[in-house]
């Protein structure tokens, strides 16, 4: 039997609902705390906050909403949810606060969006024009242009690494081909062009500075092909 055109071509899409707290209006936003009891209390705080919300959010919903577990890793605390049994639901919860929830079928997504801004309405407590504009403006949209997942994070972190080890490297180079080039060049133009020190140390620093992008890029190259092993 022919399928008609189009026929499963809807499960090709998803729909997603982004959401980033900017300033800090959800309640099971996570505080930093730097002493571990504070951490703690913190951490349970929040799992207080979240179970609060979820619960409303059900009863706005009428559907199941199932937490699957959080993960922590690089200092991020992400919590994920299944919704419906057809999408799912991830919280990054350090300030500034995401959330990220995605369906296959855009009348779920919509209706999921209409519960989750009256649960927005009843957990935020002032109410102001900041937080109407931040309920108002989120919206469905088709597929995730900025995907959700630790694994990001992750990747961030590695280059983050990356670009310390590449600065570090060129850093220690440019201070080692000063200190051992500079008294050199100095006696040497000293003497036989007649070179005060001054105007020699400003053109050492005119040549460190145009070999820099290339001494940068063939570090950063060395870097990256030997990153596993660092």
């Amino acid at each position: 039997m022919e399928k008609k055109a189009g026929e499963g071509a809807h499960f090709n899409k998803y729909y997603s609902i982004r959401i980033t707290d900017v300033a800090g209006l959800l309640p099971f936003v996570k505080k930093e705390e730097r002493e571990l009891a504070g951490e703690i209390k913190e951490d349970a705080r929040v799992k207080e906050e979240l179970t609060k919300f979820t619960s409303i959010l059900k009863r706005h919903y009428h559907q199941s909403i199932i937490y699957i577990g959080e993960e922590k890793r690089f200092g991020k605390h992400l919590e994920r949810f299944l919704v419906d049994h057809n999408g799912f639901m991830e919280i990054m919860i350090e300030p500034p606060l995401i959330m990220n929830i995605e369906s296959i079928h855009r009348a779920t997504a919509e209706k999921f969006l209409v519960a989750l801004k009256k649960t927005f309405y009843e957990i935020i407590k002032h109410d102001n024009v900041v937080k109407r504009t931040f309920i108002e403006g989120i919206v469905v949209e088709e597929g995730n242009k900025y995907p959700l997942t630790i694994e990001k994070w992750e990747k961030m972190h590695t280059i983050a690494i990356r670009k310390t080890v590449v600065y570090t490297l060129v850093a220690i180079f440019i201070a080692l081909t000063f200190s051992i080039f500079s008294e050199s060049f100095e006696i040497i133009a000293g003497r036989f062009f007649g070179y005060k020190g001054e105007v020699i140390k400003v053109a050492m620093a005119l040549v460190i500075a145009f070999a820099f992008g290339p001494i940068k890029h063939m570090t950063d190259e060395f870097v990256a092909k030997h990153m596993k092993y660092l």
